[in-house]
């Protein structure tokens, strides 16, 4: 008895989920609650709301607040593919997805469902943004979602997907960005003055004539992104991402392929990445192109961008690894820098070819031409086959003997829409 009484006070001392509950939701309303936002209303922390398959539509199943309560929010199937909330956001009605502004926890977790048509537009306020998921100060768990034809205008927004600000620590896993527009920076997401983690994401085809097609983000901090992929991002700089830190800024085993950065301007450029105070660790930057300059890398703004043991080639467009002022600083080890159409160094960036381990060889892809960026077992990029003795890029050995007939217009050409 004594056991019991005492389990019980833990449970009523502590917001666990010794009586948590499950709450059932469908799109016709006929569920145990008739919207989203009512079972989230209705709520205890620690309880889960599961979504039946279909389409949400209309008020108080798109803005979602969780009001600062740690809730599970899951689809019934754990697919995002058969559960969506339309937004149905528009220039001159816009609504988003969901809003996290009152101190929600990694604990408050939306999984598996689609965020489409969102729509967030503001002419006034600096930074706005956010037009499937807006993240204000608070560290939600955003897993296994679709955040898919989002958009942000008015001018200077930011995150046309999502939009991670005020000191915002959340984790994103993954989830897929696709085809998402902003007027301003981030056409994916958006992170700024915060630190968030992002594993294993896919960002595809979101464009913007501003900075960041896949990602923006500024005055990050500890900020992890890992094991994901940039594909076929526009950007007028930084194609496929804009990356800059104040401390701790750490990309690993990400991939950079097929993005675009427009603008021809005076030191624009970065067709894969813009770096500014972070570091590249095992990771492939393959098949971009810029108009400007750093048709694969572009160091801007930075006195301590870092590429390691990462794979830089066949980027068109301006040199494969680009620094833009002479007090702009990038430093690379154990790089293989090959095959870039506009050279493998440009602007400010002298060759470094047989420095710190950096070789400029062939990397032997599996098959390019297909996207498989796995290594022959005899690619210099692997660990047995070079003096530093590590895996250079994102892959490691997947095959016996490459395939020998990719281009990479052919590779560049599997993005196109």
């Amino acid at each position: 008895m004594r056991t019991i009484i005492v389990l019980g006070a833990l449970c009523l001392a502590v917001a666990s989920p010794c009586g948590a509950a499950t709450h059932f939701v469908n799109p016709e309303g006929t569920g145990d609650f008739p919207t989203i936002q009512a079972a989230v209303d209705a709520a205890a922390v620690g309880d889960t709301i599961r979504l039946a398959e279909g389409t949400y539509t209309g008020d108080r199943n798109r803005d979602i607040d969780f009001g600062g309560k740690d809730l599970v929010l899951d689809s019934e199937a754990q697919f995002a593919l058969t559960c969506e909330i339309d937004c149905e956001g528009s220039i001159a009605d816009p609504h988003r997805g969901f809003h996290f502004h009152s101190g929600e926890t990694r604990a408050a977790q939306v999984r598996n469902i689609m965020i489409r048509n969102g729509y967030d537009h503001d002419t006034v306020t600096h930074l706005h943004g956010g037009g499937g998921l807006r993240i204000d100060g608070a560290s939600p768990t955003i897993s296994g979602c679709y955040v898919v034809s989002c958009v942000v205008s008015g001018g200077a927004g930011l995150g046309g997907g999502v939009s991670i600000v005020g000191g915002a620590s959340p984790l994103l896993e993954s989830c897929v960005i696709a085809f998402c527009d902003v007027e301003g920076y981030g056409a994916g997401v958006g992170v700024y003055s915060s630190r968030p983690s992002i594993v294993g994401c896919h960002f595809a085809g979101n464009t913007t004539e501003g900075v960041g097609g896949g990602l923006y983000a500024q005055n990050a901090f500890d900020m992890e992104l890992e094991d994901c992929l940039f594909g076929a991002n526009v950007a007028g700089v930084g194609g496929g991402a804009r990356i800059g830190g104040s401390g701790g800024v750490v990309v690993e085993r990400c991939r950079f392929e097929a993005n675009e950065a427009t603008f021809a301007g005076r030191g624009d450029g970065g067709g894969g990445v813009l770096l500014d105070s972070a570091i590249l660790l095992n990771c492939t930057v393959v098949g971009n192109s810029a108009t400007g300059i750093g048709g694969g890398v572009l160091c801007k703004f930075s006195d301590s961008a870092t590429l390691t043991n990462c794979i830089v080639a066949g980027n068109t467009g301006g040199a494969g690894v680009a620094c833009y002022a002479p007090t702009d600083v990038m430093t690379l080890s154990c790089c293989d820098v090959w095959d870039n159409v506009g050279g493998n160094y440009g602007a400010n960036m002298t060759d470094q070819t047989g420095v710190s381990g950096n070789i400029s060889t062939d990397p032997l892809f599996c098959d390019a031409a297909l996207s498989v960026y796995t290594l022959d077992a005899a690619s210099p990029c692997a660990p047995a086959n070079n003096s530093c003795g590590v895996y250079m890029g994102s892959e490691i050995v997947g095959c016996d003997s490459p395939v020998t007939h990719a281009t990479w217009g052919a590779v560049k050409a599997l993005f196109k829409r």
